[in-house]
């Protein structure tokens, strides 16, 4: 190799990437994702040295550098899915609320009903803000937010419930005035302290507790947090508080919140502060976010038909008991039989499965919907796993499918709340 070349290949290479895939090759196993996500991190720069290093490598170090590409591949596919959206500016002057709905659409990702619009003006201005931003500000402009409305109508004539597409209406509403703070597509928010005080057997135990709101906009659907963690917790006086970890456990619930808003919550527990403790002066968190930006299925195609037929899947078997449209309304029973053969589920590549085929069921209809059946009952007896299922038959469901495996890509967000009151605080 010329100087010329070899001058050229060192710049342009990442020192801390090449650190990192060293570590990569030798680091144990509980400590391998850690450094894959550091990589990953690093950006698709990265990719290129990852390339070069699998010529050669050992089977056990070829694995972990796939895994690397592998991620890099469903990070592109969550750009591809949910693309970070484009900063909002506008300058909106005495304009009534009418004038304003199409910008405020564009902003929320769904349509907004017309009917019962109050008659009042708005005044807005906005620079580089992102959707969650502009509707914060036009919530403290004109003092109205949203909320989705019913998805289904009643079909007089034909005597049954049709589903409609999402839909919003605004509605006065009192802007909180908890903090909050922006990062990325999120608004996280905080939504209420309180201080306790337990009997255990161990003793009583104080505590104080805090929960928060990690909103996201409508177009795009999380499909929970991977993981979630506090860095600090400092009162007004400059004093930590210690974080008290909760029994392990999934940390947050999907819920809506404000009126509507898609959010994933959830409460942290910390040392209680000292009587003359006002507030929470800083909350430093971090979130990873995960998406499901890839699914397998399993699929009975014109079920009408497939009665009786059945599916298989790494020991586990799903027969269709019975399908039954009419009405506009679709019942479904489905029978699993068998256990899952864990030597068939393959753990690495992000790829992620439940104990049973029937814990995501999706009716596909002729117009490229997706519904979700309503469980009407479950029952397990003598090796049979039965589920019964009911929703909305129209338009015409033309496949019953059932998740098999789902792939994830991954968020990360840093965040500090501040000056969260705490209770009793004047």
């Amino acid at each position: 190799m010329s100087l010329l070349v070899l001058f050229a290949s060192l710049l342009v290479q990442d020192p801390d990437v090449e650190d990192l895939l060293r570590k990569l090759e030798t680091v144990a196993a509980d400590a391998r994702d850690r450094v894959i996500d550091a990589v990953v991190a690093k950006g698709e720069k990265a990719e290129p040295e990852v390339r070069r290093r699998l010529e050669g490598a050992s089977e056990s170090y070829k694995s972990r550098l796939n895994l690397v590409l592998r991620r890099f591949e469903l990070q592109r596919k969550l750009k591809e899915l949910y693309p970070i959206p484009q900063p909002i500016d506008c300058d909106i002057r005495d304009k009534p609320v009418i004038e304003v709905i199409g910008d405020v659409e564009k902003w929320l990702g769904i349509p907004i009903l017309r009917d019962k619009l109050p008659d009042a003006t708005v005044t807005l201005k906005l620079e580089g803000v992102s959707p969650l931003q502009a509707l914060d500000a036009f919530h403290a402009a004109s003092g109205l937010t949203w909320r989705l409305e019913e998805d289904r109508r009643y079909d007089q004539e034909r005597k049954i419930y049709i589903h409609e597409l999402p839909q919003a209406r605004l509605y006065p509403y009192q802007r909180s005035e908890w903090p909050a703070v922006i990062s990325g597509r999120y608004r996280i928010c905080a939504l209420s302290t309180n201080l306790e005080r337990s009997d255990f057997a161990q003793g009583p135990s104080k505590f104080g507790q805090v929960s928060v709101a990690l909103q996201y906009p409508m177009t795009c659907f999380p499909e929970g947090l991977a993981s979630f963690s506090v860095a600090r917790i400092v009162d007004d006086k400059g004093r930590e508080l210690a974080l008290i970890p909760d029994p392990p456990r999934h940390p947050f619930l999907r819920m809506n919140t404000g009126g509507g808003r898609p959010s994933l919550t959830g409460n942290f527990r910390f040392a209680h502060p000292a009587a003359d403790a006002r507030s929470i002066a800083l909350l430093g968190c971090r979130a990873k976010v995960e998406f499901v930006v890839e699914r397998m299925y399993l699929t009975f195609e014109r079920p009408e038909e497939s009665v009786g037929a059945t599916l298989e899947c790494d020991g586990l078997k799903v027969k269709l008991k019975e399908f039954q449209p009419a009405f506009g309304w679709m019942r479904l029973i489905l029978d699993q039989t068998g256990s899952l053969d864990i030597s068939k589920v393959r753990v690495e590549n992000y790829e992620f499965r439940g104990s049973s085929l029937l814990d995501r069921v999706e009716a596909v209809h002729e117009d490229g919907r997706i519904t979700y059946p309503n469980i009407q009952g479950a029952q397990s007896e003598e090796g049979v796993y039965r589920k019964r299922m009911m929703s909305f038959g129209t338009p015409k469901v033309k496949a019953i499918r059932l998740a098999v495996r789902s792939f994830m890509a991954y968020e990360e967000i840093e965040f500090d709340l501040r000056g969260i009151p705490l209770p009793g605080a004047k």
